[in-house]
């Protein structure tokens, strides 16, 4: 526990290591704050402190350290599965939000979930932040003489996961995103412990030039060659089914018209007083349609037109062969 005298002249505290840490990000202390530690007699500057030893940014300047703690990395891949990889992405994207910012462009734990939301641009989004994220891990571990852990690749296997259809589910929510997960936790957990009331190594190194990652151009490039196959495969699918579905509005329509043509036969055939096997006067029977008589139906092929009676209209045979095996019932005609 730890005493502060603030800006204003005043005793704070006493407050935990961890709310110190939260001040100097928050830029409430500096190196140069007085601060006594419990059980102690004498004032110090915070900068003394072995603890509190912020590691400079790239290119000059200092800044606040980590506030990543340790987490049990069973926990975590549990939780990944009961929450249907929601924990995952929420967990994940939160630990920007717990590290120094050393460029322009590392996003906060807002931006890093926020822009995940975002149709199209996160398709491109899921890469930068995942694959940022393992960056600015190592960078930390380095600082506290941890080696790299180097699961960039891996984090862009995991995204390339997310976003293929069925295989996402197959192999990315059940195999690949659990393993990056789990690994990456365990890093964040070694370098928890490793920089726990300890200062930092060596300083990251002053720089100029971006930090390395995909392009625009190569992420769209691995997006479109995973989505066009499936696009092709889902299409492979979707195509017969679009057909058999217009065969069989097809046939109810020519089964609808010869209905109608057959109520329009009974009705003349009442009034003009005609028995079965007498002739058909389409021409009459015309009378009682709004639209006229149909001689050939919507393929081109005639109906079948014999004498009053049960059979007195039927549908081409050529029409029935056309629009054959899609589950349509012909009934009398």
């Amino acid at each position: 526990m730890y005493k502060v005298i603030g800006a204003d002249g005043k005793e704070y505290g006493p407050v935990t290591a961890e709310q110190l840490r939260q001040w100097m990000q928050e830029g409430r202390v500096n190196n140069q704050t007085m601060v006594q530690s419990e059980g102690a007699m004498d004032w110090k500057a915070l900068g003394s402190f072995p603890e509190f030893s912020a590691p400079p940014v790239a290119g000059g300047g200092e800044a606040p350290p980590h506030r990543l703690t340790q987490f049990p990395v069973a926990v975590v891949i549990l939780l990944h599965f009961l929450t249907c990889g929601i924990f995952t992405f929420i967990w994940l994207n939160l630990m920007h939000g717990k590290l120094p910012r050393v460029r322009a462009n590392d996003p906060s734990a807002g931006k890093a979930v926020g822009f995940c939301f975002i149709p199209f641009f996160n398709l491109y989004w899921i890469f930068f932040t995942y694959r940022r994220l393992c960056l600015r891990v190592d960078e930390q571990r380095e600082l506290y003489g941890l080696p790299p852990s180097n699961l960039r690749e891996l984090a862009t296997t995991h995204c390339i996961f997310q976003i293929i259809p069925y295989l996402n589910i197959l192999l990315g929510y059940t195999i690949i995103t659990p393993i990056f997960l789990g690994m990456m936790q365990s890093s964040i957990n070694q370098l928890a412990a490793a920089s726990a009331g300890t200062a930092p190594r060596r300083t990251l190194p002053a720089t100029t030039v971006p930090a390395p990652g995909l392009s625009g151009p190569a992420v769209v490039a691995i997006v479109l060659a995973c989505l066009i196959p499936f696009f092709g495969f889902f299409a492979a699918l979707a195509i017969p089914g679009f057909v058999k579905a217009r065969k069989q509005s097809q046939a109810r329509r020519v089964i609808n018209d010869a209905r109608r043509l057959d109520a329009a036969i009974d009705q003349w055939a009442i009034e003009k007083g005609k028995r079965d096997g007498d002739a058909i006067n389409t021409t009459e029977a015309a009378a009682y349609l709004r639209d006229g008589w149909k001689s050939v139906d919507i393929l081109g092929n005639p109906y079948e037109i014999s004498v009053v009676g049960p059979n007195q209209i039927r549908i081409s045979p050529t029409t029935k062969t056309a629009l054959n095996g899609v589950g349509v019932d012909w009934g009398n005609f």
